[in-house]
């Protein structure tokens, strides 16, 4: 067989894990660009190189894995009732749901584990996260989905990070410690995990303006919102 039929061969099997880990769903899967996109009917993956490596492969079934996790674990109308407004208080909750979700695989199945490390490690390949009183809300976010995912399942954070994650690691625990300890015990209630999601961010942001859920606002596009809503979406190489 050629190496493009192997190529084809191997998207095709991707896909269809994608879709059985998610419990059957039938979505539509595409590959393309470098991020992944979860829709109500459809997940966009990122392209496979033209000589990808088995690393790459790897990076590419986590990317599936985490889109397959979502669909099966995350609830959508949850996730909208308790999101906070304030787009920095927004991202440190949706990292802190991907980490939930992502952590309900990894924990049941070596192999996801295995999948969902490898997508972490090429999205930090070649970046950083600042430290401690450098970081804006953006990094922050990062943090709390490595920390989370660190506590949840035991994985260390990627190695080039190693160090700033030192910093960090004291840094949470030491304004959020209890509360993350909470987040371990309500893995599989994403409600529970949601109120504590909330608390941590009071915790660590004191500037985020008021983090309260807007539930009365409309969405002119409720089934397909970045992070949230129905989809998951993440411009991150995986």
């Amino acid at each position: 067989m050629s190496s493009f039929g192997k190529d084809e061969q191997f998207l095709k099997s991707n896909a269809a894990a994608m879709r059985a880990l998610a419990g059957g769903k039938e979505h539509q899967v595409t590959y393309a660009g470098t991020d992944t996109h979860v829709g109500k009917d459809d997940v966009r993956l990122p392209a496979l190189p033209p000589t990808a490596t088995a690393a790459q492969k790897a990076s590419l079934r986590g990317a599936a894995d985490g889109a397959a996790l979502w669909l099966a674990h995350h609830n959508p109308m949850t996730h909208k009732k308790h999101c906070p407004a304030p787009d920095g208080a927004k991202a440190i909750f949706e990292s802190a749901e991907r980490a939930r979700v992502e952590a309900i695989g990894a924990r049941h199945m070596k192999g996801v584990g295995n999948n969902l490390n490898a997508a972490l490690n090429q999205r930090y390949e070649n970046r950083q996260i600042d430290a401690p009183g450098s970081a804006d809300d953006a990094g922050i976010a990062e943090v709390v989905r490595l920390l989370l995912r660190e506590e949840l399942t035991g994985s260390p954070p990627p190695k080039n990070l190693s160090m700033v994650m030192d910093l960090w690691r004291p840094w949470v625990k030491s304004r959020a410690g209890d509360l993350i300890n909470k987040l371990s015990e309500s893995l599989d209630d994403q409600s529970a995990f949601a109120e504590l999601s909330r608390r941590l961010i009071g915790a660590l942001e004191s500037d985020l303006g008021d983090s309260s859920s807007d539930e009365d606002q409309d969405s002119d596009n409720e089934d397909d919102q970045d992070e949230g809503g129905d989809s998951q979406s993440e411009q991150d190489g995986e």
